[in-house]
């Protein structure tokens, strides 16, 4: 971690590192960069419970009763500014950035709780070395289980102090949210923990979780957890976490087939996974050749690929990061050489907004967004778009976001990308010497990957639905040729 002579911090890699190793917490949210560019943050997260123990620790707090919120995630090499308040016997700890809350934590002394759960099964998980990936269906059934829980860098020797209690357990709940329930799909929203008072901590444990309610709606799940040994119980947590949700290619028995597209080819650039895939459901039913590219999720890709080869065997991928230029070179290569005619294409990558706080030392990473955000279409958009035939359709996808002005202090960052994405289409339209059809695409927010968060979720229109009404919209369409805007 780096301290600045401000009183600013801001995490490196090596603390992730370190706070794994001891955990034992690998959840690819925080360890895999490249899991962690599919998710709606866009690049790996910091632990939030490594973020409690510097708190605690820089403060010097060493109390038995914690009170822990998480708001918004903390990233890698951000300078982020930390406080400490004292109210009413309460110590109160926050991280900060722009003066917006990131966590907090709110600390004092209260009476040993000496609540147990009676065991409900003789099945005790073990350690598990991946995050565990189970279903909504089975976090709705799941109620009680038990495990074992083994802290790699307990000191040796009988006694601990309340500090090094309180760090044993912060690791614990955060390697049962991240790596057991919910496990690889989870976010840490908050905690309550009552450290008990007796001296028997060791390397190894064990803990029993209830969950107590579980909302499918907006995908939270709160329960109990008890960290035991020699079944004398070392603390109790009631946690609270978010489950991102699983997006997955839906295809019903007896979907409707036609020949509407017979004899067309589709590129679709992001074509695997949220509206993208949708559009490569509804053209392939269609009848129309779909060719797909993605970037990392090769399992996933090949899921969706086989789901619409049930109906539609004409369907290829393409893998590339369409912000690399040697990657969208060879798929341009390739589609020459394999003479493919593109009669419509999509473009539908894009980088999800990180919500940024504007200010003039937050100018570097807003900088960053910008270009990776314009680079993402930048790049597919002029190698891939000489390729469509003279009456062709090149389709934009934009947002909604971009008419309505007053979202501008909440996703600024998003909307100036897809302006500037937007003004590339129309000029480029404008410019064509070929008779082609480009179309800007401005969908209302949708149930994907881009806004998989609790609030996120509210009001979002699923992209089955917008696909079906985007290919609509562009087959009515009789205006002239030219840069067409359809607007939701």
């Amino acid at each position: 971690m780096i301290e600045y002579e401000d009183g600013s911090i801001s995490f490196e890699e090596t603390d992730l590192k370190f706070f794994s190793e001891d955990s034992g917490d690998v959840n690819p949210l925080h360890m895999d960069r490249k899991y962690a560019e599919t998710t709606v943050y866009g690049e790996r997260v910091v632990f939030g419970m490594l973020g409690i123990e510097v708190l605690l620790k820089k403060y010097q707090i060493e109390k038995n009763y914690y009170d822990i919120k998480f708001y918004a995630p903390l990233f890698l090499g951000r300078k982020y500014y930390h406080r400490k308040e004292e109210k009413k016997g309460k110590v109160c700890l926050y991280i900060e950035e722009n003066g917006n809350k990131l966590l907090s934590i709110k600390c004092n002394n209260k009476e040993s709780q000496t609540a147990e759960l009676q065991s409900t099964t003789t099945n005790q998980l073990p350690m598990f070395k991946t995050a565990r990936n189970i279903t909504d269906e089975e976090i709705e059934k799941l109620s009680y289980e038990e495990g074992e829980y083994i802290y790699k860098s307990f000191p040796q020797k009988n006694n601990i102090c309340t500090q090094i209690k309180t760090n044993i357990v912060l690791k614990f709940c955060s390697y049962v949210v991240g790596m057991v329930f919910p496990g690889e799909r989870a976010v840490f929203m908050g905690a309550t923990i009552s450290v008990c008072e007796h001296e028997i901590f060791s390397q190894c444990m064990q803990y029993s979780l209830q969950k107590t309610n579980y909302d499918n709606k907006f995908g939270i799940v709160e329960y109990t957890l008890f960290l035991k040994c020699q079944n004398k119980t070392l603390a109790i947590c009631t946690i609270q976490a978010y489950v991102r949700a699983n997006f997955k290619l839906d295809m019903q028995e007896g979907e409707k087939i036609s020949c509407e597209f017979q004899g067309k080819t589709v590129l679709i650039i992001g074509g695997t996974k949220g509206i993208g895939a949708e559009l490569a459901k509804k053209y392939a039913l269609g009848g129309a050749r779909v060719l797909l590219t993605y970037c990392h999720d090769e399992d996933k890709a090949e899921e969706v690929k086989k789901k619409i080869q049930k109906y539609n065997q004409n369907v290829k991928l393409y893998r590339g990061d369409m912000r690399d230029y040697a990657d969208c070179k060879r798929i341009q290569m390739d589609l020459q050489k394999e003479n493919e005619r593109i009669d419509r294409l999509f473009l539908c990558s894009a980088l999800p907004t990180k919500n940024m706080q504007f200010y003039p030392e937050g100018y570097r990473d807003f900088e960053k967004y910008l270009g990776q955000g314009v680079q993402i279409f930048y790049l597919p958009f002029y190698m891939l778009y000489p390729l469509v035939c003279e009456g062709g359709k090149v389709v934009v996808l934009s947002s909604s976001a971009v008419a309505q002005k007053k979202e501008a202090s909440k996703m600024l960052d998003y909307i100036c990308v897809k302006s500037i994405i937007e003004s590339i289409t129309e000029c480029t339209a404008y410019t064509d010497k070929i008779k082609r059809d480009y179309y800007i695409i401005r969908p209302p927010k949708m149930l994907t990957e881009m806004n998989n968060t609790p609030i996120g979720r509210i009001g979002a229109a699923e992209p089955k639905k917008i696909a079906q009404e985007i290919i609509k919209k562009i087959k009515e369409d009789k205006t002239e040729k030219g840069c067409k805007i359809l607007d939701f």
